[in-house]
């Protein structure tokens, strides 16, 4: 089988050290972010629709009044899948397992107590940031050589860097 060869950017990074717990992603890819406010918005409009379910720090449902344990389970792994699938989605890679592994993402951490999921995104998006920021300016210089010229131009007072009749 033939192979094509080329520096795709992915980069491979560890999770908190531990070399069995690998991710490989771009993280010049500029997309990222885009990425991140879709997959955001999108999970914050599921969880408005669970905020009624109580969890314990493990991530499982509490029995509550008014919505039974199997329903409460059966919607908060359905979100867990989303969160997983969103989190591969944002980095366009399978993250899920190397960030989480067994665990819920809806699992408390930290001194803060917030989602492991949550934890693992600011984390993540944190390790990214300079090669992103770096990579946008690069971009925004290498698009420079090309919209250079139309810009002189408008500012000249014509559309076009050359005559058009």
């Amino acid at each position: 089988m033939a192979n094509i060869n080329f520096d795709d950017g992915f980069e491979t990074f560890t999770i908190n050290g531990d070399s069995n717990r690998v991710i490989k992603i771009n993280p010049k890819d500029g997309n990222i972010l885009i990425r991140f406010d879709e997959a955001m918005r999108d999970l914050k409009n599921e969880s408005e629709r669970l905020s009624s379910i109580k969890v314990k720090a493990d991530g499982s449902p509490v029995e509550q009044a008014g919505i039974s344990l199997e329903e409460s389970t059966s919607r908060l792994g359905e979100f867990n899948q989303l969160i997983c699938s969103k989190m591969d989605y944002v980095f366009n890679a399978d993250v899920r397992q190397a960030a989480f592994g067994r665990q819920s993402p809806l699992s408390i951490v930290g001194p803060d107590n917030r989602f492991l999921f949550e934890i693992f995104l600011e984390a993540a998006l944190e390790a990214v940031r300079d090669k992103l920021e770096a990579a946008t300016k690069e971009m925004e210089s290498h698009a420079g050589k090309y919209t250079g010229q139309y810009k002189q131009a408008v500012d000249n007072g014509s559309k076009y860097p050359f005559p058009v009749k």
